[in-house]
């Protein structure tokens, strides 16, 4: 939904609420376009079903009211648009009618205040259409409360200041801070977008808030998780709210669309048009994988609004101080947890290999020079995965690791590591879609033609900490063998079987909890991934100095 109507260039009296409620969020609804379901939107969308529907007036002229519903009125003098829910017209009467989930609160007006302003500023729009309109009512639906409330002269006054206010904002077109500590925060549908805390955290001077302070509001783990389907030949249909998987031995599998996060496909999968159109309707993305895991792209059917986010994304690029210290920060934060891999798995201990990674990780920081930048992160590579061998201690004769290689891997470990790339490529593509990102343009991989050049810049500090440790993780317990491979004279690859046990482990680490240290709380690595490309956004639309990589302890 756009700032102001699209038509006439009003502002919504909803965005008074909005305002009234934080002005952050006002901004970020209605300026970035951005939107997330909560329990409390959803409730208050179903109680509010009943007057969302416009209905006629009541012609009876023995009647002493007319009573209308979803009544759409305008000025261009005070610059507002409403939908009034409910209408009361007695003669040139009109009293607005205001429907709002929840309970009366305890103060002395028994209504919150931004309430009170939406419904004031229906009142205005009413006086402009010649009504007499003194007062309207706000209806509590939980608690099932008719409150009446006075359009007095400090009502009026706060109400256009408030519309004022937004005016001023929308010319500024700069967001707002955040709320500090605030009680509002924790059941607004944005919370996860906004991170308030976060943010105060790492503003310039921030004196607000502490480390100790910051207050994980969003889940610690996704309810909803990708949907993987590599059968060949297997067919994915709708019924209801509810994905069908039908598989060529005739077996069916259904899979509730509430739990689904993202649609996998790999190879010949087909889907029919009807689970395209409902998943593209609710955001659900649809990615695409070679037989083998070469991620190939996805269908998403309702990208991110914030184009301003886009704007700032590309002027960032535009500027070659700004792009050098994204990418300084990138690669430094790679190298640092590459070395923290190698400290714990590493036997022996490669201490020479990480006395000299350190160096660079130091070097990275300060250097002045993309091409240099990419030199550091060459060589650093060339350290690491000299020394990768020493954390596996499988099958010695299968699982030999001697150097990184790839387009086609020519060992079980460079397959595992190729595939959970691929992996991890299409879970950071779709988390920065949705974020709002436009995902071509990245800040360390220089554009390329079909490349997720933004994603790929986001994994390389979770490359080593999710891709490798699982990697470690499976070949050290035995997990995959010999036999989950298909070794060729052109090249190695999983099988069927071998895929399946990559990916369980892969969202088994994507699930599991890690400790943010720069923010003091923990999530799931998948939650983390998220927060860290919501943080290059607060850092690229200049809130935060500094883009900070994610470290491990």
């Amino acid at each position: 939904m756009s700032i102001v109507d699209s038509n006439s260039g009003l502002i919504p009296v909803r965005m008074l609420t909005q305002y009234s409620y934080c002005p952050r969020l006002a901004y970020m609804e209605w300026v970035q376009g951005e939107f997330a379901y909560s329990a409390d939107v959803v409730e208050g969308t179903q109680k509010h079903k009943n007057v969302d529907t416009p209905a006629k007036k009541s012609t009876d002229t023995s009647q002493d009211t007319i009573h209308a519903k979803s009544v759409l009125v305008s000025d261009e003098k005070l610059g507002i648009i409403a939908k009034i829910d409910v209408m009361d017209i007695s003669e040139n009467v009109a009293i607005p009618i205001e429907y709002k989930r929840g309970r009366t609160p305890e103060n002395s007006t028994n209504a919150w205040e931004d309430h009170m302003i939406q419904l004031c500023a229906q009142g205005l729009l009413l006086r402009k259409s010649n009504y007499a309109c003194t007062e309207g009512v706000i209806y509590y639906v939980t608690s099932k409360q008719r409150i009446t409330i006075k359009f007095d002269d400090i009502l009026v006054a706060k109400t256009l200041q408030t519309i004022y206010d937004i005016k001023e904002m929308l010319r500024q077109q700069k967001i707002p801070p955040p709320l500090v500590n605030s009680p509002k925060c924790p059941r607004c549908s944005l919370v996860g977008i906004c991170l308030p805390d976060e943010t105060s955290l790492l503003m310039p001077g921030a004196t607000t808030v502490r480390k100790d302070q910051v207050r994980r509001l969003y889940p610690i783990r996704n309810d909803a998780v990708p949907v993987y389907i590599q059968e060949q030949g297997a067919y994915v249909s709708l019924s209801g709210d509810n994905i069908i998987v039908k598989r060529q031995s005739g077996d069916k599998q259904k899979i509730r669309l509430i739990d689904v996060s993202a649609l996998v496909l790999f190879g010949n999968v087909q889907a029919s048009t009807q689970a395209i159109r409902t998943l593209c309707n609710r955001s659900i993305p649809i990615c695409y994988l070679s037989y083998d895991g070469w991620f190939y792209g996805m269908t998403n059917g309702s990208t991110s609004r914030n184009v301003d986010l886009r704007i700032h994304q590309h002027k960032t690029y535009e500027s070659k101080s700004l792009l050098l210290s994204i990418a300084r920060e990138i690669v430094s934060g790679k190298i640092k947890n590459c070395m923290t891999l190698l400290r714990r798995n590493g036997r022996p201990q490669p201490k020479s290999v990480l006395d000299q990674m350190s160096l660079l990780a130091r070097k990275s920081k300060i250097t002045k020079n993309y091409n240099t930048l990419l030199g550091v992160e060459g060589m650093a590579a060339h350290h690491y995965f000299g020394a990768f061998q020493t954390m596996l201690r499988g099958d010695i004769n299968t699982f030999y690791f001697n150097e990184r290689n790839r387009r086609p891997p020519k060992d079980p470990v460079n397959t595992i590591l190729s595939f959970l790339y691929a992996l991890l490529v299409r879970e950071m593509t779709t988390t920065v879609s949705m974020v709002g990102f436009d995902v071509y343009l990245g800040f360390l991989h220089t554009p390329h033609h079909g490349r997720p050049s933004l994603a790929l810049d986001l994994i390389e500090e979770f490359r080593p900490l999710v891709a490798d440790s699982v990697c470690i993780s499976i070949i050290n317990n035995n997990v995959v063998s010999k036999s989950d491979f298909v070794i060729t004279p052109f090249g190695v690859n999983l099988n069927a079987d071998g895929r399946r046990k990559v990916i369980e482990a892969f969202e088994n680490r994507l699930n599991s909890t890690i400790y943010h240290k720069l923010l003091g709380y923990s999530a799931s690595y998948r939650r983390i991934m998220e927060t860290q490309a919501r943080l290059l956004a607060r850092h690229i639309s200049g809130e935060i100095p500094a883009y900070p990589p994610f470290r491990t302890r």
